[in-house]
């Protein structure tokens, strides 16, 4: 058997770990919640309207007729908050206005605390509408302010955020698996089994020669 024709035992390897693979997309995830956060949870517009949804839910479908006096107060406070984030919206400050008849519709007193913070997100409405040339006053998707809308930001930006993480992968399994990929491992694997052929002939090289036994010195005796 020839030294070229020795097999060589195959190394068995397991599946390499995609570290590369986890570290773009850890990376591309806060970059993706980076964004989020900047321009949604940050924002005035989405605080907005979150509290604005939390004054919907304490007020009921009948906006605060039944609803209890602690629910009524704290829905005000959201009113309030909503009137102070954006107080640009017109519509805004005209139901902090029914909210606050319903205290007196209710015969409920309205704390003096809740009564100077309505007084001072109305005059900071009414500053910005006196500096403007021509306020806007219908619609309020037509303004680019709808609460639900800005509350579906978040998941929207997410799912559209998807096909780039499919990007990546894709791109991974191409660099990983890919024509040239197979190539450089079919050329290392040739080199390994190069230099295993080459270390085994040169044990074969380095080997001894096998040592001849000794003769016997002297004829073969005769009889005495």
């Amino acid at each position: 058997m020839s030294i070229a024709a020795a097999k060589v035992n195959p190394v068995r390897q397991r599946f390499p770990v995609p570290w590369g693979l986890f570290i773009a997309l850890g990376v591309y995830s806060l970059m993706v919640a980076f964004y989020v956060y900047s321009t949604y949870w940050s924002s005035p517009g989405y605080q907005a309207a979150r509290h604005w949804n939390d004054a919907q839910e304490l007020l009921g479908v009948d906006e605060g007729r039944s609803c209890s006096r602690a629910n009524l107060e704290a829905a005000f406070v959201h009113m309030l908050e909503v009137g102070r984030l954006v107080p640009e919206e017109k519509w805004i400050h005209e139901r902090i206005e029914a909210v606050r008849w319903r205290f007196d519709e209710r015969k409920f007193k309205l704390d003096e605390d809740l009564k100077m913070r309505a007084e001072a997100v109305s005059g900071l409405h009414e500053r910005i509408r006196q500096s403007r040339q021509s306020f806007l006053v219908v619609g309020v998707r037509d303004r680019g302010w709808a609460p639900e809308q800005v509350l579906q930001g978040p998941s929207k930006a997410v799912v559209w955020a998807l096909p780039g993480g499919v990007v990546i992968c894709l791109l991974w399994a191409w660099w990983r698996f890919g024509p040239n990929r197979i190539k450089a491992q079919e050329h290392e694997a040739e080199l390994v089994k190069q230099e295993a052929e080459v270390k085994e002939l040169g044990a074969f090289r380095n080997r001894p020669p096998p040592t001849a036994k000794p003769k016997p010195r002297g004829g073969p005796r005769g009889p005495r």
